[in-house]
C-alpha cells in the first residue's frame, strides 16, 4: 500500500515533534531536580539546626530525670549532622570539592 506525500510527511513531523517533546521534556525534568534537590538539602539543614535547639530547650527542664533519653537524642542529632557534612564535603574522584 503506498502512503502518499503528504502523509509520509506528516508521520514524519508528527515522529519528530515526539522525539523532540521528549527530548526537550528529559531534560528540563533533569535541571529541576536538581533544583529540587538543592531546596531539599537546604531546608534539611535548616530544620536540623532549629531541631537541636528546639530539644536541648525543651528538655533542659528534665534533662537531670531523663538523661538517657536526651543523650540518644544527642548523639542521633549528631549523626544525621555527620552525614548531612559528609555529604557537603564530597570531593570527586580529582579531589575537587564542590
Amino acid at each position: 500500500m503506498e502512503f502518499s506525500i503528504h502523509t509520509r510527511v506528516l508521520l514524519r513531523l508528527f515522529s519528530g515533534w515526539i522525539v523532540l517533546s521528549l527530548l526537550i521534556g528529559g531534560i528540563v525534568f533533569y535541571f529541576e531536580m536538581k533544583k529540587v534537590d538543592d531546596r531539599v538539602l537546604k531546608l534539611a539543614t535548616q530544620e536540623v539546626s532549629t531541631f537541636t535547639i528546639d530539644i536541648l530547650d525543651h528538655f533542659n527542664l528534665i534533662d537531670q530525670t531523663h538523661a538517657d533519653i536526651l543523650q540518644k537524642i544527642q548523639l542521633k542529632v549528631a549523626d544525621f549532622c555527620n552525614s548531612i557534612s559528609s555529604l557537603l564535603n564530597y570531593t570527586t574522584p580529582l579531589n575537587k570539592n564542590f
